[in-house]
């Protein structure tokens, strides 16, 4: 006899109906301070362990303190009180187990303490309960041998169990044929145990009803929609793997579909297959490699001036700009290069002169220095030309020559006349330099008065390696994220065995460094260590045991056990021993005694043991015809529908149903991820859609790939080759105003000397400069050699009507003047015409004069 087919166990919210165990078998309650009930095979009741409630039986010999005593039945207290029959707690001193819900009964006397053993040495490996009944019989937790737990019974429970035993052999006069035959249909009402269920092997019950009236029994016992009675028709044939669409609004009817292209759906219907539509039926940015390749290097997109709106085009690039690899730039760009340029040169970064003389100033243009003449003696005279300094030729009555030797006023001009741009003679700086250096050192003052230069001893290269060694000052937050100079975590070095930066519970940190091997883990506080129970367990068992004896639990820490002194043998011959009080379980399947299903008498026509939608039961008698099933509801009934589709066995909710073979009654599942083409109906292989003729319209612009940054076109780099799109960088000498390519505008200046000759200026025309680009006047400068007065007029026209006239006047009453000073500028040319076209030429007219001699006239252009 197996304990749990007479004693079950659990809390209340898991008992199960009465009418689905056996009668006589008993549940112990948990929950509810370990109530023990009874089934009558309909309902439960009270059952009093150990021969019913009363006070409490007397402690058994040498047993721990005795428990209270039963409660009676339905919580009455029994009758006077009286002792149940078993009167003394079971073998070994086992207590009553309380009673449920009934009156308390009386404290029983305490018992001798002992029984318990003393705590053994050391753990074992065993993880007990968090909590246990005293006395509690000990049961494995699963399959591991390293987890028990409480049984909820102890060996009194159980011998109390047995009473209920069955008596000895009898089943064959229950029998067929038997002096006390019993009918299965006079059996008690089955309940829901499947056990006698009819299967593939043997005769039996008929499963219980599944009260669906689509359902009919299949041959492998379960209840199912019979195949073929599905309710919706098919075609009289199909294409295999052919899209299936609802015909009608019936829902009982399929069709084919037809058509060739990619599909929509609206609404999940299936519309008419054709291509894409780049403008409205795609998203995303479509990848610059994944646009049709250019035909060649040094192609641009855009839209050409003579083409009005329209697709794009391929544009070539023209004379006046070049591509260097991904960059365009103006082919002709030096005033990119001149002062005020966006890309200006320093002198000094030129390359070394050779000894070309055709950059050297002349009376007619700034140029530069004549190479030296060697020796000490000879000084450079206005003429270009080195002589010695002497005192030179002056002028008519020697006018400047006031310094003599020295020249430190008098000027060195052409003809002497004023000295004006003479040689100042030597000494003429006002620095004073040291008396050696050392070649390539830095220049640096020596003291306060701006006069005197030393050598600082250091070079560039010098001081560039000394920055590169110095310590930064303070810039953490650039390296921080979000910073200008960010360092990711996986970018710093490896760490070293330093803990600082390790976590702790108040801030986040570093991971420990990890302790090797298996069987340690992190635990909260930081430190590796094996988890409770990877090892060993918490209970502690006695000294000693008797072997095979039952393992209980000591005390309710659910960590101690001890020796019940009960072996399972003695335990089985005490329940041996015991009066039954019933005996139906002993036929039952399982028991000592069992009479199988087909060993009954014949049954009469009795309809109550039939199967039920609630209960396992008896086939309803069958009604003769070979049209009819048995359906879910119990009754013989013909299936309803008549489509002739069959399905698969499983599917998706939404999910695409396509045609199986040609059949036109088979369908099955569509697979694939991806768009789906159709080619007359039948899904082809899901997919990418080919640009190139799977789709129609023009992909608006913003559907193309993102530019990584402002002021960048689209084309083809120089040294690609015929290819993918690839961002064009727009180069020194261009710009982008909004999306208007533009030619970058120069800053420069047209400059125009006019000289009396060593004479005041005489008033009239003065000469012409033909300008070769379009440009914009900005301001114009008056530089005179002397104070004076003067005022120019300036004539602008086109070289198809040279010379430009007093008609032509760009300055309206704004002309450039020189009132008793030596300079003027004007920038704001109030009522002048500013614009220039290429090719025009600027005529300088001389209004009036006084004193001046020379004057230089310097306009400012932009373009």
């Amino acid at each position: 006899m197996k304990i749990a087919e007479v004693l079950l166990i659990g809390t209340r919210s898991a008992q199960p109906l009465a009418s689905a165990v056996s009668p006589g078998a008993l549940y112990s309650v948990t929950d509810e301070g370990s109530i023990v009930e009874q089934s009558n095979g309909s309902a439960w009741s009270s059952y009093a362990l150990g021969g019913g409630g009363g006070t409490a039986g007397a402690t058994g010999a040498q047993g721990p303190q005795g428990a209270t005593g039963n409660a009676g039945a339905a919580g009455a207290v029994g009758p006077a009180g009286a002792t149940g029959a078993a009167g003394a707690t079971g073998a070994a001193g086992g207590t009553g187990a309380t009673g449920p819900a009934g009156a308390t009964g009386a404290t029983g006397a305490t018992g001798a303490t002992g029984a318990t053993g003393p705590t053994g040495a050391g753990s074992g490996d065993v993880l007990g309960a968090a909590s246990a009944v005293n006395n509690d019989i000990v049961v494995f937790d699963s399959t591991t041998g390293k987890l028990i737990k409480d049984s909820g019974n102890t060996i009194a429970q159980v011998l109390a169990t047995a009473a209920a035993a069955p008596p000895a052999t009898h089943a064959t006069s229950h029998k067929s044929g038997g002096g006390d035959a019993i009918k299965l249909d006079e059996l008690a009402a089955t309940t829901d145990v499947t056990t006698l269920n009819a299967t593939t092997s043997a005769h039996g019950l008929l499963k219980k009803l599944d009260n669906n009236a689509a359902h009919f029994l299949d041959g492998t016992g379960a209840w199912t929609t019979p195949p073929g009675a599905g309710d919706v028709a098919g075609q009289a044939s199909s294409v295999d793997s052919e899209v299936a669409l609802f015909s009608s609004t019936t829902g009982k009817v399929i069709k084919r579909a037809t058509g060739t292209g990619i599909v929509r759906v609206t609404s999940g219907v299936y519309g008419t297959p054709g291509p894409v539509a780049l403008a409205s039926e795609v998203t995303g940015d479509l990848p610059l490699a994944n646009i049709a390749q250019v035909s060649a290097a040094s192609k641009l997109l855009g839209r050409g001036s003579a083409g009005g709106a329209g697709d794009l085009q391929e544009i070539t690039i023209g004379a006046g700009l070049t591509m260097s690899t991904t960059t365009l730039v103006l082919a002709a760009h030096a005033t990119s290069h001149k002062s005020g340029g966006s890309d200006p040169i320093k002198l000094d970064e030129l390359a070394a002169t050779t000894d070309v003389t055709t950059l050297n100033a002349t009376t007619l243009a700034h140029g530069l220095l004549p190479k030296l003449g060697g020796g000490t003696t000879d000084f450079l005279r206005a003429d270009g030309t080195w002589a010695p300094g002497g005192v030179g030729p002056t002028g008519p009555a020697g006018a400047t020559g006031a310094a003599g030797a020295t020249g430190a006023t008098g000027a060195t001009g052409a003809t002497g006349a004023t000295g004006a741009t003479g040689p100042t003679g030597a000494g003429s700086g006002d620095v004073l330099g040291a008396a050696s250096s050392v070649n390539n050192d830095i220049v640096t003052f020596n003291s306060t008065t701006g006069k005197l230069i030393q050598d600082s001893g250091q070079t560039i290269a010098q001081v560039l390696a000394t920055a590169a060694a110095a310590a930064p000052a303070t810039h953490a937050t650039r390296h921080k994220s979000g910073g200008a100079d960010p360092i990711k975590l996986d970018e710093f070095a490896a760490p070293t065995d330093i803990t600082t930066l390790n976590a702790t519970t108040s801030q986040h940190g570093l991971l420990p460094k990890l302790a090797g091997g298996t069987t340690t883990y992190l635990r909260a506080d930081g430190t590796w260590v094996a988890p409770p129970g990877a090892t060993s367990g918490d209970v502690v068992g006695p000294a000693s045991a008797t072997a095979d004896a039952i393992v209980i639990f000591n005390s309710t820490t659910g960590k101690l056990v001890k020796n019940s002194g009960t072996t399972i043998t003695a335990l089985l011959a005490a329940a041996a021993a015991q009066a039954p009080a019933n005996h139906a379980t002993s036929h039952r399947s399982g028991g000592a005694d069992a009479i199988k299903l087909d060993q009954l008498a014949a049954p009469t026509d009795v309809t109550t043991l039939n199967a039920t939608a609630s209960l396992h039961g008896l086939l309803p008698k069958l009604d003769g015809l070979t049209t009819t099933f048995l359906r879910g509801d119990g009754t013989w009934a013909t299936p309803a529908g008549g489509g002739n589709v069959t399905g698969p066995v499983a599917s998706i909710d939404g999910e695409i149903a396509l045609f199986s073979a040609t059949t036109g009654a088979l369908i099955k599942r569509a697979a694939g991820t991806g768009i789906v083409r159709i080619t007359s109906g039948v899904m082809g292989t899901a997919g990418a859609v080919n640009l190139a003729t799977e789709v129609t319209g023009d992909l608006p612009l913003a559907n193309i790939a993102q530019v990584s940054a402002a002021s960048k076109l689209l084309g083809r780099g120089s040294a690609g080759g015929a290819g993918d799109l690839q961002e064009i960088t727009i180069g020194s000498g261009l710009t982008m105003t909004a999306t208007t390519l533009a030619a970058s505008l120069a800053t420069r200046a047209l400059t125009f000397v006019i000289d009396g000759g060593g004479a005041v200026i005489s008033t009239g025309i003065k000469g012409d400069l033909s300008i070769p680009f379009a440009c914009t006047i900005t301001a114009v400068r008056l530089l005179a050699d002397q104070s004076g007065s003067i005022a120019i007029d300036i004539w602008k026209d086109t070289y198809a009507n040279y010379p430009p006239t007093v008609a032509d006047t760009i300055c309206a009453s704004a002309k450039p003047t020189i009132s008793s000073a030596v300079k003027s500028q004007d920038l704001t040319l109030v009522g002048w015409t500013t614009a220039i076209a290429a090719g025009d030429t600027l005529r300088f007219n001389v209004s009036s004069v006084s004193t001046v001699q020379r004057v230089t006239v310097v306009l400012t252009v932009l373009g």
